[in-house]
């Protein structure tokens, strides 16, 4: 799977390199490559915000669950996995929903 890419137009408007690493500067426009978050950051993220995973789920999905949020959040995968970006998306809609 190819890297997720964000264009910083910014940089190459005022003229400069950036010398973070992960930069790369091409012609006009700079690209930085996202690493993509690892599933028990999302993992983390859902226990910090009041989730608790409950029985269910097979193999390497885990289903949470909180008492604001309406349904089950189920995340595939093992801890040390790249987490895509749909499931990046659905843990941080479930937080918001969960949080108002």
């Amino acid at each position: 799977m190819p890297p997720s890419l964000v264009v910083d137009i910014a940089c190459a408007s005022f003229g400069h390199s950036p010398r973070i690493e992960g930069w790369q500067f091409r012609g006009a426009v700079s690209i930085f490559w996202r690493v993509p978050r690892k599933i028990r950051q999302l993992v983390a993220e859902l226990e910090r915000a009041g989730f608790a995973m409950v029985p269910g789920g097979k193999g390497s999905h885990r289903k949470f669950r909180h008492a604001g949020f309406p349904g089950a959040v189920i995340l595939s995968g093992r801890d040390g996995d790249d987490a895509h970006h749909y499931q990046e998306k659905q843990v941080r809609n479930a937080i918001r929903e969960a949080n108002k």
